[in-house]
């Protein structure tokens, strides 16, 4: 593991006005600020070893580290799923001579249109 970058008091990032700076952005998308802690600079860095032609750019890293997390968060939900079908399946296995093969045609014909 990497080990956290020191902080340094002039390394704070000042906001020196409360206007809102992004009122023309040219996009429709949710947009997100994310601050950099100590444990996602130590991400980013490792990032910047896997991918070495963004490593000075840190917020393409942040976007390939959260590519490459929903890739294996995708691949979790798909896994998921399997284990749910396979558990519904398991149940329908055990519970297949509940009812006798014919009874639907059997209850359709005790209830007349």
């Amino acid at each position: 593991m990497h080990e956290p970058p020191a902080l340094d008091v002039r390394d704070k990032v000042l906001h020196r006005s409360c206007k809102c700076y992004t009122l023309a952005m040219p996009t429709a998308r949710h947009r997100h600020m994310i601050t950099e802690t100590d444990d996602l600079s130590v991400a980013l860095d490792a990032a910047a070893t896997l991918w070495p032609h963004a490593k000075n750019e840190r917020a393409e890293l942040l976007r390939l580290i959260i590519n490459k997390g929903a890739q294996v968060v995708e691949q979790d939900v798909q896994v998921l799923r399997d284990e749910r079908l396979a558990a519904i399946s398991q149940l329908a296995e055990n519970f297949q001579d509940v009812w006798p093969n014919e009874w639907a045609q059997e209850r359709a014909q005790e209830w007349p249109e």
